[in-house]
């Protein structure tokens, strides 16, 4: 297996751990495990194998299953020789594979943690993290998808690494906010103070950005398109209260955020309604039915409401 396909292998996995294919893709990884050779125990082997051949020569008259019995007593001891060597040479090398921990938050919730280093990580509403109980000496690594603000603990020579949806967030010691959701088509990062990188492939070729304090970038995979802003003071407070900005954000994208941010369910009435585009901004925690009639406010949108589902015609 080459470099590059282990990379991609490990970071399927620790997005995908509770996937069924991981099972299997743990047994291939484990196949290719390799059991470095024991000479101490081969040549303990080969004593018994001559000890054995001295005994045969000596009991030759006895009976034919009688020798029978010694071999297969002596290849179970072998073998269970073989099999120790093996077990020390896997639990050796499983000792020093770092325990990974998942972190989850449901639809209107949020919640902080602390890694290894001494950094903070505050998750948004349904968001998923995954990191060790250890970094090791060449950089800290952790994945996530959703939302995450950071404080990172500075390291220069230790870089933070956030990956997710296809993207690497490179940090030596900042405080930033990552937001990258499965239905989002575009990684988006607000750097507050610090240093902060981007790599990350759009329409198939490598994509490097350094991001400046105080600037919101935007990258959209499929277009390869970049865009820059200037980070507003609210942009980044969702810890502290509900925020919602939609910035060239279309129907079905602020539907699927709702559904986040206030645990209900959006209906778009026609397929016409979902590529419509709006600019807005709710920092006064707005419901989610004040959201809306501001939304269709001018364009034309009617609003129902029935059992916990929002209708939009």
């Amino acid at each position: 297996m080459d470099k590059k396909n282990e990379e991609i292998d490990k970071d399927w996995l620790m997005l995908n751990l509770k996937s069924p294919e991981a099972d299997g893709e743990f047994e291939r990884m484990f196949s290719h495990i390799s059991v470095s050779e024991n000479k101490e125990g081969k040549r303990k082997t080969k004593e018994n194998l001559r000890i054995l051949f001295d005994y045969e020569r000596k009991m030759a008259r006895q009976k034919r299953q009688g020798i029978a019995a010694g071999m297969a007593a002596l290849l179970a001891m072998t073998a269970g020789i073989l099999l120790l060597i093996s077990n020390n040479k896997l639990k050796s090398q499983l000792a020093d594979t770092p325990s990974w921990t998942e972190i989850t938050t449901a639809y209107g919730e949020s919640r902080s943690v602390t890694l290894p280093d001494g950094s903070t990580l505050w998750l948004n509403n349904d968001s998923r993290l995954l990191y060790p109980d250890r970094f090791n000496d060449a950089q800290r690594q952790v994945f996530a998808s959703g939302e995450i603000f950071a404080d990172i603990r500075s390291d220069a020579s230790c870089p933070f690494l956030i990956c997710g949806n296809g993207s690497t967030t490179r940090v030596t010691g900042t405080r930033f906010n990552w937001r990258s959701y499965p239905d989002m088509e575009c990684v988006e990062i607000s750097l507050i103070s610090g240093k902060v990188s981007l790599e990350t492939k759009t329409s198939g070729k490598d994509l490097r950005l350094d991001i400046r304090p105080g600037e919101i970038v935007k990258v959209n995979f499929d277009a390869g398109s970049v865009t820059r802003r200037d980070l507003s003071e609210d942009y980044v407070s969702w810890k502290e209260k509900r925020v919602l900005f939609f910035n060239d954000m279309t129907l079905e994208q602020i539907a699927n955020e709702l559904r986040r941010q206030f645990s209900v369910e959006v209906v778009l009435g026609r397929d016409a309604l979902r590529s419509q585009r709006y600019y807005a901004s709710f920092v006064n925690d707005e419901s989610v039915s004040d959201i809306l009639e501001t939304l269709g406010a001018g364009n034309g949108l009617k609003i129902r409401y029935e059992n916990n589902i929002y209708y939009i015609e």
